[in-house]
């Protein structure tokens, strides 16, 4: 994203964005498949989510073929269900958190 892309900003409550997340699995699946979904401000934010042990072979190697295999898949998995959820592309979704405890997620949008 460059400083003359405009942004649409969402302030999302962490219940909310993880509730968000496992609908949109279920509308793209048929089920909530999701195992966790874990918040890691260590480096910056990450949205790590997680698919149940049984099935996570089929998501890791769909997503391996797509973003290839160094890539944070969990991560990107996240990326995914915000794209789909916002109705873009996964390269125009951002995200960022005010604290570990109980985040205030904020997804930014390029429009």
């Amino acid at each position: 994203m460059n400083q003359s892309d405009q942004i649409q900003t969402y302030e999302v409550p962490w219940e909310d964005f993880i509730g968000a997340l496992r609908e949109e699995m279920k509308k793209q699946v048929g089920a909530d498949i999701i195992d966790s979904i874990v918040c890691d401000l260590k480096d910056g934010f990450e949205v790590y989510t997680y698919i149940q042990g049984d099935i996570d072979f089929e998501y890791k190697e769909a997503l391996e073929r797509k973003y290839g295999t160094d890539a944070k898949l969990p991560n990107i998995l996240t990326i995914v269900l915000l794209a789909s959820i916002y109705n873009t592309k996964e390269e125009n979704i951002r995200l960022h958190a005010d604290n570990k405890e109980d985040p205030i997620v904020q997804v930014y949008v390029k429009q």
